[in-house]
């Protein structure tokens, strides 16, 4: 079959159009849910994509501070709730309330 690409949460595509604008040309390919195209995408629940990300402690708190700092769009609050751990993080990083340890404790989740 070929090359299969993540697209979406649960769907899978042909077409590697992760970062691309949508464009009319990949119709249902292009759908904002995912691909959805019923000739070659497969939509899988049970699927699981591993994203692997390891930064240091200090860039985690760099990278999640300036998160919370900043004012969230939809799609972020969309993202945070598909990935728990980045809005556990942004919550950790958004108030002088979380101790250090306890924000260590969410960065080794």
């Amino acid at each position: 079959p070929g090359d299969i690409f993540c697209s979406g949460v649960h769907h899978f595509c042909r077409y590697n159009r992760s970062f691309s604008s949508p464009s009319p040309e990949f119709g249902l390919h292009d759908d904002p849910i995912g691909c959805t195209h019923p000739d070659c995408c497969i939509l899988n629940d049970a699927a699981v994509v591993l994203h692997f990300d390891c930064p240091s402690l200090s860039e985690w708190r760099e990278k999640f501070r300036a998160r919370a700092k900043s004012k969230l769009t939809d799609e972020d609050k969309d993202e945070m709730t598909s990935f728990p751990f980045k809005k556990e993080s942004v919550d950790a990083l958004c108030g002088s309330d979380v101790s250090a340890a306890d924000q260590e404790q969410i960065y080794r989740r």
